[in-house]
């Protein structure tokens, strides 16, 4: 294929990459999550700061650290804030458009030394089919596809220090990839809390396959940040391992064991299908949507199960001797660490590291070469066009999904400073009732809000004041006639749902019973005041 030819179709799958993740958002464009305001509230303060990052966060009332990882927040304060919610929305699609650009490079060049004359064809496959892999398009909680976060920021950066540890292991220009993947880590440090996690974890497992370059890039790169950062990346890195252990030790046992009772996977999917000729289009978006583990290795990553099927089975790609093995075995190690880290992290004791698959969703660039390695050797044509039709549905059916829970959140951009707008003043105190500490703390300017930051240390936050704020989760751990004076709160804000959901869980009437006053409304939202 005649280089013109190649750069012309590289250039349409890169754009697939982009305009596939930016065009269902635009309709959506002021859906913003409640992590989305947290990122919008927190750059406003970089920006409002004069571009220096602070050590605690204007409007925070109790004791915290702003030492969350701040490089992302730092960019997005770059832009005005019409542009920032811009740059916000073209986050994911940028990043994992840079995810696919680098399974294309990786890919070719691999395929130039392993499988010579169809490295163009084969480099071509797997960077269409990274671009629309479904690890990469699940919703909810998962990659964040749609919306802009770190989360996307940081798998980009990885693919660069993977494809780059990768070269390494291959041979190819050691020294140089040794150096982008020092740079690599430097950045990510500050950049994604979970990709840290995953280098970490990889970095340890590698160790066992003698890989030890990984590792030393790890702690290369902690070094090379913190001096670069004025020792500001070792806070960031503190406060996500101290905001890990409290995880582990107050919230891992009262918020994440409920989410996995056992025979609920059975109950549910009994109940999906119960629904079918009510509802067929119910079940059938459940099927490709459900979140527990095992059926999501089914619906999310038949790719690997059909390697596997082949490997069981003796193919000659994984047979000593072929001119592709050494490629296979330059890949399995990273495909085994995601693996096991997904295995652990799916474990009652570890739950509390995050979702397991979000491991795997990192080793999405070996994923997809072992796929086309074992689909050109066992010479079955049909595999690669039959897995990009796959995932093209696995697209249309979660661009359904992600409209169908952001279509409501469209107006909190708007609503919520119109409700508090003329009570934002340096001695006003605002309490959320329900998961609205993040768009209040967007919203206002000089109002103080009741919150505890986002990492807490058990060492430093207090945590007597977390339970009474927070006990409930996005709820007070004590009744609100007791949390306002104690905490001097002047007004309130929620929902009808939320103010529910309150007294449910509470098992307290303050609101039904009369005792507060709705002083304004917008949209969904209520300001409430305790009656005089």
């Amino acid at each position: 294929m005649h280089l013109s030819i190649f750069m012309f179709y590289a250039s349409g799958i890169l754009g697939l990459a982009f305009l596939g993740r930016l065009l269902p958002r635009l309709p959506l464009f002021d859906a913003i999550s409640a992590d989305g305001f947290f990122h919008l509230a927190m750059a406003e303060r970089i920006r409002s700061n004069g571009l220096r990052i602070p050590d605690t966060v204007r409007n925070i009332s109790l004791k915290h650290r702003y030492d969350y990882p701040f490089f992302y927040h730092w960019l997005l304060a770059l832009f005005p804030e019409r542009g920032m919610r811009w740059a916000k929305v073209l986050t994911a699609p940028i990043a994992y458009t840079g995810v696919t650009a680098c399974a294309l490079a990786f890919s070719r060049s691999l395929y130039s030394v392993y499988l010579p004359g169809r490295e163009t064809e084969l480099s071509l496959w797997t960077a269409l089919l990274v671009a629309l892999a479904p690890p990469l398009i699940l919703t909810g909680n998962h990659s964040k596809s749609f919306s802009g976060s770190p989360r996307p920021l940081g798998q980009f950066l990885f693919s660069i220090f993977l494809c780059s540890q990768l070269a390494i292991s291959l041979g190819w220009q050691p020294f140089l990839w040794f150096g982008v993947s020092v740079v690599v880590v430097a950045v990510t440090c500050v950049t994604s809390k979970f990709t840290n996690q995953v280098l970490f974890f990889f970095g340890i497992i590698l160790l066992f396959f003698g890989n030890w370059e990984p590792m030393t890039a790890l702690l290369s790169g902690v070094i090379l940040s913190s001096l670069f950062s004025g020792m500001r990346t070792l806070k960031v890195l503190r406060g996500q391992i101290m905001h890990s252990y409290f995880y582990y030790t107050r919230l891992q046992h009262r918020y994440l064991y409920p989410l996995r009772k056992p025979f609920a996977y059975v109950k549910r999917a009994t109940g999906e299908m119960l629904c079918f000729f009510k509802n067929p289009a119910g079940p059938f978006i459940w099927f490709f949507s459900e979140g527990f583990l095992p059926h999501m290795l089914l619906t999310t990553y038949p790719h690997l199960l059909i390697v596997g099927f082949f490997w069981l089975h003796g193919c000659k790609a994984f047979v000593a001797g072929n001119s592709a093995q050494p490629a296979i075995m330059a890949l399995i190690p990273w495909l085994f660490a995601g693996v096991l880290c997904m295995v652990f992290t799916s474990t009652k004791l570890l739950m509390f590291l995050g979702d397991p698959e979000r491991y795997m969703e990192h080793t999405i660039i070996p994923q997809f070469c072992l796929f086309v390695l074992v689909a050109a050797e066992t010479g079955i044509s049909w595999l690669l066009p039959a897995m990009l039709i796959y995932s093209g549905f696995f697209y249309l059916i979660h661009i359904a999904v992600y409209r169908k829970s952001m279509r409501n959140r469209t107006e909190i951009v708007k609503t919520l400073p119109e409700l508090i707008k003329n009570i934002d003043r340096e001695d006003t105190v605002l309490y959320g009732i329900g998961n609205l500490s993040w768009p209040l703390l967007y919203a206002t300017k000089k109002a103080s809000i009741i919150s505890s930051g986002v990492n807490i240390d058990p060492y430093y936050t207090n945590l007597e004041e977390w339970e009474e704020v927070w006990g409930n989760c996005s709820y007070p751990g004590i009744k609100i006639m007791e949390l306002i004076p104690k905490y001097k709160i002047t007004y309130l804000v929620g929902t009808d749902t939320s103010i529910e959901e309150y007294e449910k869980t509470l098992k307290d009437d303050a609101f039904s019973s009369g005792k507060f006053e709705t002083l304004a409304t917008s949209g969904d939202f209520k300001l409430m005041r305790l009656k005089s």
